[in-house]
């Protein structure tokens, strides 16, 4: 790392809070909600542009629940598969479950956001192995808020940012390359078999032998066989 760096807790730099999930029993905190509800499942995408579900303003009043701001950084504490570690950010005001952790940069501290997301993106192996537990191993607050990050000028961050974008948008045109090509591929095969079984893939021989002809001699043959006892299974006698 440059000398001119330093490394700082996540803790120190943004505000890491949680959210709840509302009692189900009571569907005033749930029908004809306007108010956003995520889930850690909505993390699985770089950014949350819709919720997991809406609860009502009563749920938010009773609750321990807050409303988290546009550009809130979202890190899953737990849930299926591979969505524990999994990091994204809120482009709507939402509250969350406790499976999510919500880190809110503001102010001067706001100008890091970019360059924290593109760390707990590329970091997403190492804080899954922070998770602790038995049969389902969780993160907590704790270990979100305690994970150091390597810090330089907010000059260096732009243009490291800037190029992890450039980079990453060369990653994404060449994806979706193979995906069309992918696609491409899968359509020619079917095209091939299709015109195999069409009897349009080679040149049609008019001195070629008909199937009726081919048919007829299998038959005859078949029933050779079973004339001399070719076609017989054979049968191995046991000894009572």
């Amino acid at each position: 790392m440059p000398e001119s760096w330093t490394w700082v807790r996540i803790g120190s730099l943004a505000r890491v809070g949680t959210g709840i999930t509302p009692l189900k029993k009571k569907t005033e905190y749930y029908e004809n909600g306007s108010i956003p509800w995520v889930t850690s499942g909505a993390l699985n995408e770089a950014f949350v542009r819709k919720p997991s579900s809406y609860i009502t303003k009563l749920a938010l009043k009773e609750t321990n629940l807050k409303l988290y701001p546009v550009n809130t950084l979202l890190v899953a504490l737990y849930g299926e598969g591979k969505t524990r570690g999994k990091s994204s950010e809120l482009l709507i005001e939402a509250t969350t479950n406790q499976a999510v952790a919500a880190i809110v940069q503001e102010g001067y501290e706001e100008k890091i956001r970019p360059y924290l997301k593109c760390f707990l993106q590329k970091n997403y192996d190492a804080i899954r192995r922070k998770s602790s537990g038995g049969v389902q191993p969780n993160l907590n607050l704790g270990i979100v808020e305690n994970t150091i990050f390597p810090i330089c000028s907010f000059e260096e961050q732009e243009k490291i940012v800037e190029e992890i974008e450039s980079r990453l948008s060369i990653c994404d045109r060449l994806e979706a390359d193979i995906e069309t090509n992918l696609k491409k591929a899968e359509a020619l095969r079917q095209s091939i078999l299709k015109q195999a079984f069409e009897g349009k893939l080679v040149p049609q021989d008019p001195n070629d032998e008909p199937a009726s002809v081919l048919l007829e001699r299998i038959r005859t043959k078949r029933e050779a066989e079973k004339g001399n006892g070719k076609g017989r299974a054979k049968t191995r006698k046991v000894d009572n």
